[in-house]
């Protein structure tokens, strides 16, 4: 795999990082409804890694490109359930393209002795960029998770999920666990595992020996 030549950028504006960026952002609350519409417009935070030399030696180098991006956010609970949505439309990186989160939450209460919640998630991700974006995993995926909150005094708390590809079928594992651990502790557990990965996949492809599992232990002051 070639390196990322991180500290040699190339910015699509004259005034490379230093150019001014707007953006704006509007929300409201509808009963049950969040809402909200941005807009952002200059440096892309997302560079494409395009294939170069430095110093005689290929590498990729990040391309921050110009965009402009229009995004609405809505998030809609209503007793046990927690619906979102997460859209924008974004011009810069060669065509206009579009892309979209949306899901559900669904929490069933009083489980594990009338203590716990089990949360049952799904999310289906779609983006349409061409070649000429930053490259992205989640194209047209599906997620599925299940959250398991003990509700006791060391806010237990544990993630499950995988995320699909429907095309390759190439499939993201994931496991997250916190727990405090008396009044300045916490620890956490955390896994990442590839399935059906080819070589081939944008992202994922070269990632696919990159399983791992992370404990950490943190302490508050």
């Amino acid at each position: 795999a070639m390196a990322v030549e991180v500290d040699d950028p190339v910015f699509e504006s004259g005034a490379k990082k230093w150019h001014v960026d707007y953006a704006g952002r509007w929300w409201n609350n509808l009963g049950d409804l969040d809402l909200g519409l941005a807009f952002f417009m200059g440096t892309s935070r997302e560079p494409r890694l395009v294939a170069g030399t430095r110093g005689g030696k290929a590498v990729l180098i990040p391309h921050y490109d110009q965009i402009d991006q229009t995004s609405l956010d809505a998030q809609y609970t209503h007793e046990n359930w927690l619906w979102k949505l997460e859209t924008f439309s974004r011009g810069g990186h060669g065509g206009r393209f579009q892309a979209a989160v949306g899901g559900f939450e669904y929490t069933f209460h009083g489980v594990a002795g009338a203590k716990g919640d089990l949360g049952a998630l799904a999310e289906y991700l779609y983006d349409g960029r061409g070649d000429g974006a930053p490259a992205i995993s989640a194209d047209d995926d599906v997620f599925m998770a299940l959250r398991f909150s003990f509700n006791d005094p060391q806010s237990t708390e544990i993630l499950a999920g995988a995320m699909v590809d429907r095309d390759s079928r190439a499939t993201s594992l994931s496991v997250e666990a916190e727990r405090r651990i008396g009044q300045n502790w916490k620890l956490e557990l955390e896994l990442r595992a590839l399935f059906n990965t080819s070589i081939n996949e944008p992202v994922l492809g070269g990632l696919r020996k990159d399983d791992f599992l992370l404990m950490r232990l943190s302490r508050y002051f």
